[in-house]
């Protein structure tokens, strides 16, 4: 079983992508050796903000009759988009290559039209596709403006 999902938005441009990503080196030279996992999950925050959203709790499944679209963020974020106010984080095992790039995604699923992290996306490209098991799935919550 799967599910196939087209882009729903534009991707950030890589001008931007590149600020981010000073802003994060920059906010952890403090330290005196920057994590890099840390840098990149400051670059995940401030992309989610960007976009008004924030991670909150996990969850065991999302249901796919609701998915409409994604937005890619790197190598291995995309949020689902499932309607107005319902948006879903995935977060794959390991970098993806090609998964920030595309504009079409497939789910595989283990369970009818239900993606748990036993499911697997593949970026699918010209030359083939490739396999992002997902590693967690996150319900993402609206940021309020009066933040």
């Amino acid at each position: 079983m799967g599910i196939d999902i087209s882009s729903s938005r534009r991707k950030p441009s890589s001008f931007r992508r590149a600020g981010l990503l000073a802003l994060a080196v920059a906010s952890t030279l403090p330290a005196c050796a920057m994590n890099p996992d840390s840098a990149r999950q400051k670059v995940l925050e401030a992309e989610l903000a960007e976009r008004g959203w924030r991670a909150g709790e996990e969850v065991r499944s999302v249901n796919g009759y609701n998915v409409q679209g994604f937005q890619p963020i790197d190598d291995r974020h995309v949020i689902l988009d499932a309607g107005i106010t319902r948006q879903y984080l995935i977060t794959t095992a390991s970098p993806c290559r090609d998964l920030q790039y595309n504009e079409r995604l497939r789910v595989s699923t283990n369970v009818a039209n239900e993606l748990t992290t036993l499911d697997t996306v593949y970026a699918l490209d010209p030359t083939g596709r490739q396999a992002c098991p997902i590693a967690r799935l996150q319900r993402l919550e609206r940021i309020s403006s009066a933040q």
